[in-house]
């Protein structure tokens, strides 16, 4: 998941890359005897996410990333994450089922579209129903990053979504005490914050929501709203998904420091509230600052993605 076509390779190193609205970031995973190591994370201010050609090249040209197979993650701007009942038809027609009901759905000819599909845990709904969540992109996006990744000379395996970076985060280096009842991990940017559920490495629930946060290094977290809205996901990951609450939220994002994280935040939640420090989690080749290893969260999670991907979108 979620565009995924050339088969899997076995390499000791592994690129991840997210393509933001303003960045890039670029983080680098080795796999070594003793475990996980990132080796270097990177991030480059660009003017669009269409014109991020340059920056990545400077990076893959001072890092010596030529050759590297690497994972790509979309900016959540550039994709629509949809949750929906399954049609009822075999496996096979469902695909094409699914674009046909996205018709009505988009804004964008589906034609137009790249769409890809994912199933949500059986047990995840009341009714019983069978749910998907559905990817879509355009296609010319799609193209242009295929082309703009190849001309720099990395190998591109996938592109992913954002809630799937997380959920590699989550699987490696989330407390496994918590993974019976999930984990949850809020992502805070300019604007807006995306909370995503996880549990035994699946996603349940991804929301978005607006945030009155200007994403600079003096700028406080909204407590009050913050706390309003991941209650809110909670609420309905147990009333409408059926599910007990997960373990602890997680909370991270762009200039999102601990100090950020108050005791008030907690204070209005029934699950616990941690910061994540990926570099608490995961050995790195140096030290890096705080605020870039929260710029680059996506693309490290994108470096950890399992080598083994899944067939072509449509």
């Amino acid at each position: 998941m979620v565009f995924a076509w050339l088969g899997k390779q076995k390499n000791k190193k592994f690129i991840g890359i997210e393509v933001r609205e303003n960045g890039i970031a670029v983080a680098q995973r080795q796999d070594t005897p003793e475990g996980i190591v990132l080796n270097h994370v990177d991030y480059m201010e660009i003017d669009t996410d269409r014109d991020f050609g340059p920056a990545l090249t400077e990076i893959v040209k001072k890092r010596s990333l030529q050759g590297q197979s690497c994972n790509l993650v979309l900016d959540p701007a550039s994709y629509q994450l949809l949750l929906v009942d399954a049609p009822d038809v075999p496996d096979e027609e469902m695909r094409d089922a699914i674009r046909w009901r996205l018709r009505d759905l988009i804004t964008m000819p589906v034609e137009q579209a790249a769409i890809d599909i994912f199933d949500v845990p059986a047990d995840s709904s009341v009714a019983k129903k069978r749910m998907l969540y559905v990817v879509i992109t355009r296609r010319d996006l799609v193209s242009i990053i295929v082309k703009k990744v190849n001309n720099v000379g990395l190998k591109l395996q996938s592109i992913d979504i954002s809630e799937l970076a997380l959920r590699n985060i989550a699987n490696q280096f989330v407390d496994p005490q918590f993974d019976g009842r999930g984990v949850a991990i809020a992502r805070i940017r300019q604007g807006t914050g995306t909370i995503c559920i996880f549990k035994m490495g699946n996603l349940y629930l991804s929301r978005q929501f607006d945030l009155d946060y200007n994403g600079g290094l003096l700028d406080e977290l909204p407590t009050e709203k913050l706390a309003l809205e991941l209650q809110r996901s909670l609420d309905y990951y147990e009333r409408q998904m059926a599910q007990v609450a997960p373990g602890v939220v997680y909370i991270c994002g762009d200039n999102v420091s601990e100090s950020k994280v108050t005791q008030e935040l907690q204070q209005n939640m029934v699950s616990i509230i941690q910061y994540l420090e990926l570099s608490a989690a995961v050995r790195t080749k140096e030290e890096f600052d705080s605020g870039l290893m929260q710029l680059c969260l996506a693309a490290s999670g994108a470096s950890f993605r399992n080598d083994e991907v899944a067939s072509a979108a449509g």
